[in-house]
């Protein structure tokens, strides 16, 4: 399959293959978003160039004991370069001695010497534990070899974004400044999950491509087990419920990947699943019932940076006002329906049918209010467009007013704001029903009450605007038409991009 989407990572890649000097890529993201398979393919295509790279891959193996590491390494040498059995190695110095040379042999060929050479170190954070020596050897090899060598493309990949991020982009030793590019690779937005899907064989409307991001995100791996021939919701129920189903168990393996004690991260977020408006850390901390804030502090940190969660502050509050919600569309249907359905799912003929009976459950519509929540916050450059400010400087997050204990006013939360610098400010209700949406009276009394209490607690001086987000648009009514300036209709967006 070609690369999908990706246009940003692949203009570094192209920019690193034809640079004339030394280039160290640093390339994190979550798990399962398809890291390795963008590196590989990119450069496997190079391989028609003239003149063709050298690509030496280097995967490291999760739990694995340095012995294995190293084992797995001398393989990789032994296969691109040396071609010969090589003695046990013990070091990482050492392993990275043999590959200088190497390296100085191969260039020492007239034809080779300008051929890029392209070290890929993948999950390279699970080879670099504590005493290990891998991150020190790293550290001498690049500043005192390799950087000196315009053949030479080095990228470091990691899925533990906590330890690619301290340890390498903001590294304060021998690597600090020492990188060249940083890439992060994202989820793919709607628009590529429908591109993907093609390329699959794989059609669907409107409704049935908003039911699969809901359910699975922007993860190609997740979305490569979706099969044709059937429906959104005997897919989600095949791949997701059931012993057997291979995203049955995903999500604890994808935290036990990531981090060493993952017991807090899971606390974390299954809390934050609670909690549609999202909390604050000392909220979060309460409710855990640990003393140790600064272990909260870390687990939150590594949770956004991993894009799990991710952090608002409130308009016109300050950063002790911070509060967190789950962004990762996977993680909360996972927490919402695919932890809870063990006890639910006795036999394989309930699992394969259990997420098309649930679709009309009460739950999901509690759910699935939250999950087109998320939707909207990951595909923020669609809403952008339908309200015609894709060209209009914003800071983008959500508000909410907690009044004190003593007050006696109601608090009133604001699910997406667009703070413009055009001196206006979009206020945007995100309302998910199957069929356009439709309201009653005490509804739009309490639409502009939150105004009026978003004007008054801030204290703006901004223009207000109000704008409803639907799927299918709303069903005409007068009162709804005093108080929303904008409608935002995703589905006229989506089929669209499906064209």
């Amino acid at each position: 399959m070609k690369i999908i989407g990706r246009e940003n990572a692949i203009e570094i890649l192209e920019r690193i293959y034809h640079s004339s000097k030394a280039e160290f890529l640093a390339l994190y993201g979550r798990r399962r978003v398809g890291k390795t398979y963008l590196v590989k393919e990119f450069f496997s295509k190079k391989q028609k160039s003239n003149p063709a790279p050298l690509f030496f891959y280097f995967t490291a193996l999760k739990d694995g004991r340095n012995s294995e590491q190293l084992f797995f390494f001398k393989k990789e040498l032994e296969g691109v370069f040396y071609h010969y059995p090589l003695p046990e190695l013990k070091r990482w110095i050492d392993a990275f001695e043999l590959l200088t040379l190497a390296i100085h042999k191969f260039l020492e060929t007239p034809s080779n010497r300008s051929r890029p050479i392209v070290l890929f170190f993948d999950e390279f954070p699970w080879a670099a534990r504590a005493k290990s020596g891998l991150a020190q050897a790293l550290d001498h090899y690049w500043n005192r070899h390799w950087s000196h060598l315009k053949n030479i493309k080095l990228i470091i990949c990691g899925s533990a974004a906590s330890w690619m991020i301290n340890n390498l982009i903001r590294a304060k030793g021998g690597l600090h400044n020492r990188l060249t590019e940083v890439l992060r690779l994202q989820p793919f937005t709607i628009e590529e999950v429908s591109r993907y899907l093609k390329e699959l064989q794989l059609h669907y409307n409107a409704q049935s491509l908003v039911d699969i991001y809901l359910c699975l995100g922007g993860v190609p791996y997740y979305l490569n087990f979706l099969r044709r021939g059937k429906s959104a919701a005997q897919n989600i129920s095949q791949i997701c419920f059931g012993k057997d189903a291979p995203l049955a168990g995903e999500f604890e393996n994808l935290l036990h990947s990531l981090y060493d004690n993952s017991e807090i991260h899971y606390k974390i977020i299954q809390i934050l699943s609670t909690r549609k408006s999202g909390m604050s850390r000392n909220e979060i901390l309460k409710k855990i019932k640990l003393n140790s804030g600064g272990q909260i502090s870390k687990c939150l940190s590594e949770l956004e940076e991993a894009s799990f969660i991710a952090s608002f502050i409130p308009l016109g509050k300050k950063k002790k006002d911070i509060f967190f919600k789950i962004v990762d569309q996977y993680t909360l249907f996972y927490l919402s329906w695919i932890d809870k359905s063990s006890h639910n799912i006795l036999d394989h003929a309930s699992a394969s049918k259990y997420w098309s009976q649930m679709v009309s459950s009460p739950g999901y519509y509690a759910w699935s209010g939250l999950a087109f929540e998320i939707f909207c916050f990951n595909n923020l450059h669609l809403i952008r467009q339908q309200l015609g400010i894709e060209e209009i400087a914003c800071k983008v997050g959500a508000w909410k007013y907690v009044p004190s204990a003593k007050n006696k006013e109601s608090g009133a939360q604001i699910d997406l704001v667009f703070d413009r610098e055009d001196k206006t400010i979009t206020l945007c209700e995100i309302k998910y029903s199957l069929s356009p949406y439709q309201t009653d009276k005490q509804e739009i009394l309490g639409l502009h009450q939150k105004i009026a209490t978003f004007k008054q607690v801030t204290n703006t001086k901004k223009q207000i605007l109000f704008a409803l987000i639907t799927l299918h648009g709303a069903k005409p009514s007068i009162f709804l038409d005093e108080v929303v300036t904008n409608y935002v209709q995703l589905d006229q967006a989506l089929e669209k991009i499906n064209r």
